[in-house]
């Protein structure tokens, strides 16, 4: 029950991951009037610009972490935290 439940997280977390963007497209449009009125340009134009410039922001962030080889040490982190993946380890070791 356990691996089912955490398969549907897994797959919710990557549909959501999608949903930033959307979400933030939606938040650029529902205040662009305001921003407007500060920045004196027109709504449209910021709409076209904040959408894929935070999306480029977040793709270099991205890429930043990569070439730090940040997945690996979440990797790692996660594995050590991996009970089965513990248990083997000690087998291994034992042998």
């Amino acid at each position: 029950m356990i691996r089912f439940i955490a398969r549907q997280k897994f797959r919710f977390d990557l549909g959501q991951s999608f949903m930033a963007i959307v979400n933030f497209t939606f938040i650029v449009i529902a205040a662009s009037d305001k921003i407007a009125t500060l920045i004196h340009i027109p709504a449209k134009v910021i709409l076209v610009i904040a959408v894929p410039s935070a999306i480029t922001l977040v793709w270099c962030l991205g890429l930043l972490l990569d070439k730090m080889r940040f997945a690996d040490s979440y990797q790692s982190e996660l594995n050590s935290r991996n009970a089965m993946l513990s248990s083997v380890h000690k087998k291994l070791d034992g042998h």
